[in-house]
């Protein structure tokens, strides 16, 4: 978003931003076992559709020779720990999230963005609660 002012960077840049830079030319088969949302969902037809899983996970190997898995924990309270399998050596981690699961980024106010860090990727995996999190490493 533009203004007089500068440019404001709408919370679903980032995960685009993530998703045209890494999650591209090769898609794996992910599986991911874990508890489902009981509550009601927006729109609210859906939770009579499917099950809604806490995460959502896509995954691809990059000509680079990088793996990509991509995780949504749509749990609004809780992180949420997971064994990775696959990993091999040092991941790069990019997080999208907020403190507040209402946050917005306005003029003058960038709430969301991407949080960059690094895991050994030894032991299992929390997701932040209410997050996007892209992990990436060089695949064998």
């Amino acid at each position: 978003m533009t203004s007089p002012d500068g440019i404001t960077k709408p919370t679903t840049w980032w995960p685009l931003w993530l998703f045209s830079r890494f999650m591209r030319d090769w898609t794996v088969g992910a599986h991911v076992s874990c508890g489902v949302c009981e509550g009601e969902t927006s729109p609210v037809w859906l939770r009579s559709a499917k099950d809604t899983p806490w995460l959502n996970v896509s995954a691809t190997l990059g000509d680079d020779g990088y793996a990509n898995v991509a995780v949504v924990n749509v749990h609004d309270t809780q992180d949420l720990e997971s064994r990775v399998e696959g990993v091999c050596g040092d991941v790069a981690v990019f997080t999208v999230t907020a403190a507040d699961i209402l946050a917005t980024n306005m003029e003058g106010a960038e709430e969301v963005r991407v949080q960059e860090s690094t895991w050994d990727g030894s032991g299992n995996y929390a997701f932040p609660k209410h997050s996007l999190t892209l992990l990436r490493w060089k695949a064998e």
